[in-house]
């Protein structure tokens, strides 16, 4: 079979469980003989070199980078982003979509899989290539991801609640890893359909265990509130109080999920003990090498996770014989079940104590690391589930062929009026761009043509401008260059700490540096009037990011 996938997702790129998930799939599937496609937004050569034998990468540059290379108007993509994020998903969606028609028509795929987590395969369903089923994995939707990290409902994106659901219901199948994470979302985005339960595939790898004493504890994921971090967090300061020779390494991006939008690390630091902080390390986000290291490394993992799926880094640790302290009540007691130390109910004092039985028992934590490595072998071992996932989409292909009575729009049924309201503003924004019509809405990039208006107003000439951050909201940002290129003005480039920018200089043809690096051009003597905080999510968190620069007298603008 030839099977494609739609990810925005794709490891030491753009991180995330969904890339994890499509890469270890595509190279299972290859391995039994099948050839995976994998589209997503622009893959390094490198990364893309180091896949195995019959995985292929589809890359498509992102709007910003086609309007940075004067395939797209800039006004056309401006106006389709519109500065709302999920109108953005909705346009990389299209892109991937068209991606994949010109590649099937040069060589017919059998079937299409892609997330219900940004909705990307919606342009293929609404326009379904003639025979070829789609299929929605259900991951963890952006309305679960909302109620895990307690997100007010006022907050919630609706637009993105509606795409994701029509995602679900317009597909052909629809499959998950875990019965967890479907009961969950269907009680916060209510649906009918049958959903086929297949977990990831794993490969055992054959390791020696972790010596006692030898090895701090790890956490591996991003810093949110669904992950357990404000619990693991006070659990530390229980548990290493007690254990004196005990570290914590902490790996993960930090996000804005604290108390009032604020950054989780911060909070995190807050809550352990001041006399106790030295020995917690936070490592950030690392490469998938690096992050092998410090699994191989440690004692023992803890997962304290409230809501979760197939929890890759519990799969992770189980392959390579690492034991794992999980919080119950989620998807994990589907993957570690009896093969882990289990804290539930989940409060700081059980965690830390199911902490100090894996700390003070080694004999205890062997077995449960071989526990694990068996139930990998007996539940998920990489031939059973690739056969459980073939014969899935070959049940699948037939029905289509069969003749599918039910039509796709006949199947958005489920949706409710504000639903369909927000998909059919969502497609009139799209329409709009097509015949120039102008924004609605004040975009990012009008924010900062405000800024480097009034500093050359105040300066009485160009300002010398950087921006902090090279993400989506940047993307989105720099799609709109042209309205201050035009006048002369310029930014000057885009500072950025995340690994998969290691030893590249330029990014969307604008100067790349670290914060090291952009340390070090200051000492030089290079002289920059002021940062732009380029995000609209973790203002705090990089604003506790850049105090460095701060301190040497360099203006911070937050845009919103």
């Amino acid at each position: 079979m030839r099977i494609a996938f739609l990810t925005f997702e794709f490891p030491d790129v753009r991180p995330g469980g969904i890339g994890s998930y499509v890469c270890k799939c595509a190279a299972s599937l290859a391995a039994a003989g099948h050839e995976a496609h994998l589209f997503t937004l622009t893959v390094p050569p490198h990364i893309k070199a180091g896949l195995p034998r019959n995985v292929f990468v589809h890359d498509v540059p992102d709007i910003a980078e086609q309007i940075s290379s004067g395939t797209l108007p800039g006004p056309l993509g401006v106006t389709a982003l519109n500065g709302e994020l999920p109108i953005y998903k909705l346009a990389v969606a299209a892109l991937l979509a068209n991606a994949l028609r010109e590649a099937h028509s040069k060589s017919a795929f059998d079937i299409v899989e892609a997330p219900e987590y940004e909705a990307l395969a919606l342009p293929l369903m609404f326009r379904p290539l003639p025979g070829v089923p789609v299929v929605t994995q259900i991951h963890l939707c952006t309305r679960v991801n909302a109620f895990a990290n307690d997100i007010p409902v006022g907050k919630t994106d609706q637009l993105a609640d509606a795409l994701e659901l029509a995602g679900i219901l317009a597909a052909d199948a629809v499959c998950a890893a875990t019965r967890s994470i479907v009961e969950v979302t269907k009680q916060l985005l209510p649906f009918r359909r049958e959903v086929t339960i297949i977990p990831y595939p794993v490969e055992a790898r054959v390791s020696g265990l972790p010596r006692p004493g030898d090895g701090p504890v790890l956490f591996v994921g991003r810093l949110q509130k669904r992950k357990g971090c404000e619990i693991l967090a006070s659990a530390a300061t229980i548990f290493l109080k007690k254990h004196a020779n005990a570290r914590l390494h902490i790996a993960g991006g930090d996000t804005n999920t604290g108390p009032r939008g604020t950054s989780m690390q911060q909070e995190m630091i807050r809550r352990i003990d001041a006399h106790l902080r030295p020995r917690v390390t936070f490592l950030g986000e690392l490469p998938q090498d690096q992050l092998a290291g410090e699994i191989s490394g440690c004692r023992f993992q803890v997962i304290p996770s409230t809501v979760e799926n197939f929890a890759n880094t519990a799969i992770d640790a189980m392959a390579g014989c690492c034991p794992v302290v999980y919080a119950g009540g989620t998807g994990l007691d589907d993957v570690v079940g009896d093969a882990g130390l289990r804290a539930w109910p989940l409060t700081p004092e059980n965690l830390a104590g199911q902490m100090e039985i894996a700390w003070t028992n080694p004999g205890l934590a062997g077995d449960l690391a071989a526990r694990g490595l068996e139930r990998i072998r007996n539940h998920f071992a990489i031939e059973q589930v690739t056969r459980q996932r073939i014969a899935f989409y070959q049940s699948v292909i037939a029905q289509k062929a069969a003749g599918d009575a039910l039509r796709v729009f006949d199947r958005l049924g489920e949706l409710t009026s504000m639903q369909v309201g927000c998909v059919l503003n969502a497609l009139t924004t799209l329409l709009n761009a097509t015949v120039g019509l102008p924004p609605t809405l004040a975009t990012p990039g009008r924010h900062v043509k405000a800024c480097l208006d009034e500093l050359s107003g105040r300066l009485g000439r160009a300002p010398v401008v950087w921006l902090f951050g090279a993400g989506r909201y940047t993307l989105r940002l720099l799609a709109e260059r042209f309205l201050w290129e035009s006048q002369g003005l310029s930014i000057a480039g885009i500072i950025d700490e995340h690994p998969r920018f290691a030893g590249m200089t330029h990014y969307l043809g604008l100067r790349l540096r670290s914060l090291k690096a952009m340390h070090a051009a200051l000492d030089g003597g290079e002289a920059v009037d002021a940062l732009i905080l380029s995000t609209d999510t973790l203002q705090e968190v990089f604003w506790e990011r850049t105090g460095s620069l701060r301190d040497r007298g360099i203006a911070t603008i937050k845009l919103v």
